[in-house]
C-alpha cells in the first residue's frame, strides 16, 4: 500500500477581519466581524448551539 501526501487544488481561503481573541471574547457572535453574512443581532447575541435539523452537526448561529 502506498500512502501519497493529499494535494489541494486551490488554497483555503482566510476569511477578511480581526482575529477574535479567546482571551477577551467579543459580546453576540464570535465571528460577527468577521461574517460576511452577519445583521445587527449579531453583534447583540450569542447565538445558542443547536443541531442542523438534519443530525449531522451542531451550528451556533442565527442564520443557520
Amino acid at each position: 500500500m502506498v500512502i501519497t501526501a493529499i494535494t489541494r487544488a486551490r488554497p483555503l481561503a482566510t476569511p477578511p477581519g480581526e482575529v477574535p481573541s479567546p482571551v477577551n471574547p467579543r459580546s453576540g457572535c464570535t465571528f460577527h466581524t468577521r461574517c460576511p453574512l452577519a445583521e445587527s443581532r449579531c453583534e447583540r447575541e450569542r447565538p445558542a448551539l443547536r443541531d442542523d435539523g438534519k443530525g449531522r452537526r451542531s451550528v451556533a448561529c442565527h442564520l443557520a
